[in-house]
């Protein structure tokens, strides 16, 4: 089963992805590769989310659902919105970056590309 761990067990450190593999047919794929903004969100925030949406977006049908208040379910719910849109402000610093990057000379054109694609 996936788990989704995110931070270094041993020194909290951010941990990326470098290798995916197929058990069907064996084939693996090394490299730098990027999660979704929900990706990044834990475990916890996206077994929310399932649940959310296939309450078909509702609090209260969730609320029913799973037996947690309303308020409990709503406290949840913006905590996860507040996550994504830190990511996306984590996303426009790192893409600021790489343009000054490209601008002092440090990287090609096309290394910036390729990181901001990694976004």
């Amino acid at each position: 089963m996936f788990s989704n761990i995110d931070k270094c067990p041993l020194c909290k450190g951010t941990l990326e992805v470098k290798k995916i593999y197929c058990g069907k047919c064996e084939i693996s794929f090394e490299g730098n590769f990027s999660f979704s903004k929900i990706g990044k969100l834990t475990r916890e925030q996206q077994m929310f989310i399932e649940k959310f949406i296939l309450a078909n977006g509702s609090l209260k049908q969730l609320e029913k659902d799973i037996g947690m208040s309303y308020p409990a379910l709503r406290s949840r719910l913006d905590k996860i919105i507040a996550d994504l849109v830190e990511f996306g402000k984590n996303d426009d610093k790192l893409k600021n970056e790489i343009l000054n990057d490209i601008e002092s000379g440090k990287i090609s054109a096309d290394e910036a590309a390729r990181l901001i694609e990694l976004l």
